[in-house]
C-alpha cells in the first residue's frame, strides 16, 4: 500500500459501481473483493489514453476465471492523480464514457 497517499479517494462513476472509498485500506478493498471470487483474476493495461506528471488515464481490463462464473473480462477506464509520488485519487468510468473521463482528466492534470 506504499503507493497510496493516506488521504486517497476512489470514486466509481459507473451506474452499478462501488461506493466512494477513502484511505489506503479501502483502496485495496476493490481488488481484494475481485480476487476473492476469482483467485486467477489479473489486471492488464489495454491502452494508456493520456498521461503527464500528475495524472494517468488508462483502459484496464480485469481478466480471469471466476469460481462460479467461468471466464470473464471487464474493461474500465481509470483515472489516477498523483502527488508527491503517491496516488491520491482513482476515478473509474465505463470505457464508453471516454469523453466524460477525459474532461475529468483535464481537471486533475
Amino acid at each position: 500500500m506504499a503507493i497510496f497517499a493516506p488521504n486517497i479517494v476512489q470514486v466509481d462513476h459507473r451506474p452499478l459501481g462501488y461506493e466512494e472509498a477513502r484511505g489506503p485500506e479501502a483502496a485495496v478493498s476493490w481488488p481484494r473483493s475481485a480476487r476473492a471470487g476469482s483467485p486467477e483474476a489479473r489486471v492488464e493495461v489495454d491502452e494508456v489514453v493520456a498521461r503527464d506528471d500528475r495524472a494517468l488515464a488508462a483502459v484496464i481490463s480485469w481478466r480471469g476465471r471466476g469460481i462460479k462464473a467461468g471466464d470473464f473480462e471487464l474493461s474500465q477506464l481509470w483515472l489516477m492523480a498523483v502527488e508527491a509520488g503517491l496516488i491520491v485519487r482513482i476515478e473509474v468510468y465505463d470505457p464508453e464514457d471516454r469523453a466524460e473521463a477525459l474532461a475529468r482528466y483535464a481537471e486533475l492534470a
